[in-house]
């Protein structure tokens, strides 16, 4: 088993450069990107996006009607994702846990709540 952790560290590790290269919280893992993160709820709950890859982000966009202040092509650009938050805090934030369920219902993104 322990063989088994170190393996599946190992990747981590090798790529913690890429990963994490700059300081933490700028990152896309570490809560640095707009699509990758939790947010509050109208409900004072919390939703979990996880939209990585770009036909999920796509898909995120589309759902929260965000097409005309996010630029697709811009998802993977460090610079645009501090500003990319402010859209994302404010939809989520007005989305109950009712209306997310019907909103993200066989959605491609990943979200959790």
């Amino acid at each position: 088993m322990s063989e088994g952790a170190s393996y599946a560290a190992g990747f981590f590790w090798a790529l913690k450069n890429q990963l994490f290269p700059n300081i933490p919280g700028t990152n896309v893992l570490d809560g640095g990107a707009h699509f990758y993160g939790c947010y509050e709820t109208s409900d004072n709950r919390w939703m979990a996006l996880g939209a990585i890859e770009p036909q999920f982000y796509s898909d995120l966009v589309k759902k929260l009607e965000l097409e005309n202040e996010l630029k697709l092509s811009d998802q993977m650009n460090p610079d645009s994702w501090e500003s990319g938050k402010t859209p994302f805090f404010r939809t989520v934030g007005n989305l109950c846990k009712i209306l997310q369920a019907k909103l993200f219902f066989q959605a491609m993104s990943f979200i959790s709540f």
